[in-house]
């Protein structure tokens, strides 16, 4: 996993469907988990155990970011 990619919780229960989408903003944690900015989360991050992740994509694949635009952060 790395900086930028787009992920989800595979078996994640919510109250609301479909489940939550991230992005990835910091892998420099433990090596075992990942700060994660959730859809649903107004502006806050969460550290997350990267065996609990999948990566669906990178912003980086969808043409709205450059890696210098979310690299910087």
């Amino acid at each position: 996993m790395k900086k930028g990619d787009i992920v989800i919780m595979p078996g994640q229960s919510t109250a609301v469907e479909p489940a939550s989408v991230g992005i990835l903003v910091s892998s420099e944690n433990d090596g075992k988990r990942v700060l994660v900015l959730w859809n649903d989360a107004e502006g806050v991050a969460y550290e997350e155990p990267k065996a609990w992740l999948s990566v669906v994509g990178n912003v980086a694949g969808f043409g709205l970011a450059t890696p210098t635009d979310w690299q910087a952060y």
